[in-house]
């Protein structure tokens, strides 16, 4: 178990109902992509919650992102100021990048997009991967990140958004990236968001004839 002092928080949504809360950096190692559990002092009978991390190794902090609700655990967590203490513990995780520089497509609806921003961010600071998301959001206002988003777009990083869950043009941009015919086809695909989409996405990749072993998913269930 660690020690982290909060150092701040902000918004990543227009709609200010994602918050991003900043922390000391207590953590030897950790890979982008992986989480932590983070425990307050609260009357929620679980005092901790799993968070997938933001901020990517080189940075000097720690950091999180969570979608504002009336839990217990939320609320407390929206009262603390800088300098108040948490506890953690982990890295845990295999959600993570390719060891090797790789054509990756993800797909990430909503809070989903959290594990995926700390990739993009690692992996443009490294020169690493080429990387191609899908970014499925309900409209521009509640999407977390996304103009952080548009602002990293490169060589090495394209950002493709969808304002529905439509079926159809998640299939089709799949399709899209799979052709064999395809300069920039997808090696490794990685798929986050709220467990029926993600569920829902997985299966159309293995009907465009994805192999199994280059799919990784992440499943964010609420709390």
């Amino acid at each position: 178990m660690y020690k982290a002092k909060i150092l701040g928080k902000r918004y990543v949504t227009e709609a200010r109902d994602v918050v991003e809360v900043r922390m000391s950096k207590c953590l030897s190692s950790y890979k982008p992509g992986q989480h932590i559990r983070i425990y307050i002092d609260c009357d929620d009978a679980k005092r901790f919650r799993e968070m997938n991390l933001t901020s990517i190794p080189d940075d000097d902090h720690l950091s999180f992102a969570f979608r504002v609700s009336d839990s217990i655990w939320k609320r407390r967590m929206m009262m603390l100021k800088p300098m108040d203490e948490v506890s953690i513990n982990g890295p845990y995780g295999i959600f993570t990048l390719p060891d090797k520089p790789s054509r990756i497509g993800m797909i990430a609806s909503g809070i989903g997009v959290t594990p995926l921003i700390s990739m993009v961010r690692y992996s443009i600071r490294k020169s690493m991967h080429e990387i191609a998301l899908l970014y499925i959001n309900k409209d521009r206002d509640t999407a977390p990140y996304i103009d952080e988003l548009e602002s990293l777009a490169c060589n090495n990083f394209r950002l493709f958004e969808l304002f529905s869950c439509s079926l159809k043009d998640i299939d089709e941009w799949i399709k899209d990236m799979s052709k064999d015919d395809y300069d920039d086809r997808v090696e490794y695909w990685y798929v986050s968001g709220e467990p029926a989409n993600v569920r829902a996405i997985r299966q159309m990749l293995l009907n465009s004839g994805i192999q199994s072993t280059s799919i990784k998913t992440e499943e964010f269930t609420g709390y």
